[in-house]
């Protein structure tokens, strides 16, 4: 048992280590030896590591190094392995609205909309006001034809953020989509007012 106190505290102090310096495979790789002896620990073992650190204070660093990892690969357009980094993140901190609407992003470039919808929900339902799920949902919905839907996210979007040119222009796409035209140009005009370069804006105005 004392040699699996001194290995656990040894392989603490080289995770921690790696968090400070941002060495995310490290990390990772040392996390996850954590992670998986306080997952097997029981009774007695349970109660002497979660002595040593509280099991957050794995899980939670763990959660934003595969995060931080997923990022990386989403930017180098490698959105498989990005969803498999953030899937471990949202695992690791269920309760992170980030790491379900990166989930989502990733989702939505591989064509999965059904997948993005259901990870954008699950960020909105872990932070009510995170406009950017809404946003990006919205402009999902309106992808999919389901113009009220992407009205209603928009809506809110704009709710939370009243100068986001971006939302008024998706939400007049959307308002194009059912035929509401002056509601459509309203929005335009919105957007171009917010930002007199949006060269979309202007198109879609016509």
């Amino acid at each position: 048992m004392a040699e699996d106190i001194e290995e656990f505290e040894r392989r603490l102090g080289v995770f921690r280590e790696a968090c400070t310096i941002g060495d995310l495979n490290e990390a990772i790789e040392h996390g996850e030896w954590l992670a998986n002896i306080i997952g097997e620990s029981v009774n007695d073992k349970f109660e002497i590591f979660n002595g040593i650190i509280p099991f957050d204070d794995v899980f939670i660093p763990l959660s934003l190094a595969y995060k931080e990892r997923g990022q990386k690969y989403y930017q180098a357009d490698d959105y498989y392995r990005a969803i498999s980094d953030f899937w471990r993140a949202e695992n690791y901190h269920p309760s992170d609205p980030e790491s379900p609407y990166f989930l989502a992003l990733a989702h939505q470039k591989i064509g999965n909309f059904d997948a993005a919808i259901k990870f954008f929900n699950a960020a909105i339902k872990n932070h009510l006001e995170f406009k950017e799920a809404y946003l990006n949902r919205g402009i999902l919905y309106f992808k999919k034809g389901q113009y009220e839907r992407a009205i209603e996210d928009l809506n809110k979007a704009i709710e939370i953020e009243p100068e986001d040119a971006t939302a008024y222009l998706n939400r007049g796409n959307s308002y194009n989509g059912l035929k509401h035209y002056e509601r459509a140009i309203e929005d335009f005009d919105r957007a171009i007012a917010l930002k007199p370069d949006y060269a979309k804006a202007y198109v879609n105005r016509g």
